[in-house]
């Protein structure tokens, strides 16, 4: 029998899932398999000796050094197969999918705006993966979804509320709704999301090294769907 194969996914937006407000909205999962952590956590030390960064670690110039630094090193340990890194984002003025704008069934709902970009970014990651008996771990920067809200978010990244069965990722475990001042990985997919919305929201401010790791899909829109009857049940609480 294979051997369990456990991932831990990172997640961060950048911009607001409102109609209004920024141009683009998405997120970005730095994902790392379990064994590959004391890699990983010696990359972010690295890191840190490097630019002399001791605190929190977000936000920044894109084109700063310090910034720069970041993501070379996920460019590297990316190319050496230690992480993965996807992106999922939306132009507000040209996506005709669910959630942003009232369409049919589907009123315009920022939450669950976000955790369909979280779905269509965990699809992204492992797109091309062996997900021979794995499953995962996602954090997300985020501390104010109710309980209701989370186990909402559980139940649709599971499958439940899907009528063509269950997505192609690992098998979701937990989520954590963390704060990324004590959390390495969630820090880090702030720089990703960073360097995404601005590749995204700039046409030509590509950088060399972006093209090399990171994986952007742009979301113009959505087939049609019919939830069950029990997720426009659990929508309707939540609204």
């Amino acid at each position: 029998m294979a051997k369990l194969e456990w991932w831990l996914l990172f997640a961060d937006d950048a911009g607001d899932p409102g109609l209004l407000g920024t141009s683009h909205f998405g997120y970005a999962i730095v994902g790392v398999r379990r064994v590959d952590m004391p890699a990983f956590i010696q990359a972010r030390a690295e890191f840190r000796v490097a630019t002399s960064t001791y605190g929190e670690s977000k936000g920044g110039n894109v084109r700063s050094d310090k910034f720069g630094k970041a993501i070379s090193l996920v460019a590297r340990d990316s190319a050496a197969g230690k992480i993965a890194v996807a992106a999922s984002f939306i132009a507000k003025s040209k996506y005709m999918g669910a959630w942003l704008r009232p369409s049919g069934q589907s009123p315009a709902a920022p939450l669950y705006l976000r955790n369909y970009l979280i779905r269509k970014t965990i699809e992204s990651l492992f797109d091309g993966i062996a997900l021979q008996r794995s499953s995962a771990d996602l954090v997300l920067d985020r501390v104010d979804y109710s309980d209701a809200q989370i186990s909402n978010l559980r139940q649709y990244l599971s499958g439940e509320f899907n009528t063509s069965g269950n997505f192609l990722y690992p098998r979701i475990t937990h989520i954590t709704h963390a704060d990324s001042i004590y959390v390495e990985g969630l820090q880090l997919a702030d720089h990703v999301a960073r360097l995404a919305y601005d590749i995204m929201s700039n046409p030509g401010h590509e950088d060399q090294y972006s093209s090399d790791f990171l994986r952007i899909q742009t979301i113009i829109g959505a087939k049609d769907f019919e939830m069950k009857r029990d997720a426009l049940e659990v929508r309707l609480a939540n609204d």
